[in-house]
């Protein structure tokens, strides 16, 4: 989907017992740009070359700041701290971004 929105509200529900799962909590949801390439979006969830370097999540240059409000214990929104630059991005729980849902935010014409 694209969005119009550079600064969306994403209102998630999700079944109450879910808020007490470790990764899928209110404080484990993340938005993370894609690096777009000619034909296909990839997602670096590590860096590094060895056992000594090597980290696991995403760079905060690719995970905007959000905020994050309560709602009830099965809801929640999520809005970023400043407008997303033009791209392609998902909204994901956790630190693998294995799941989740994917937007984007086209350039101004």
């Amino acid at each position: 989907i694209q969005l119009s929105d550079t600064k969306p509200t994403f209102y998630i529900r999700q079944a109450p017992y879910m808020a007490t799962v470790p990764g899928h909590s209110e404080r484990d949801i993340i938005i993370v740009r894609f690096d777009e390439r000619k034909d296909h979006r990839e997602l670096q969830v590590t860096s590094g070359s060895n056992a000594f370097t090597l980290k696991a999540g995403f760079s905060k240059e690719r995970t905007p700041d959000i905020t994050t409000t309560h709602i009830s214990d099965s809801e929640f929104t999520v809005v970023p701290a400043q407008d997303l630059v033009p791209g392609e991005y998902i909204l994901t729980f956790g630190g693998s971004g294995a799941m989740g849902y994917d937007f984007g935010v086209p350039k101004e014409k």
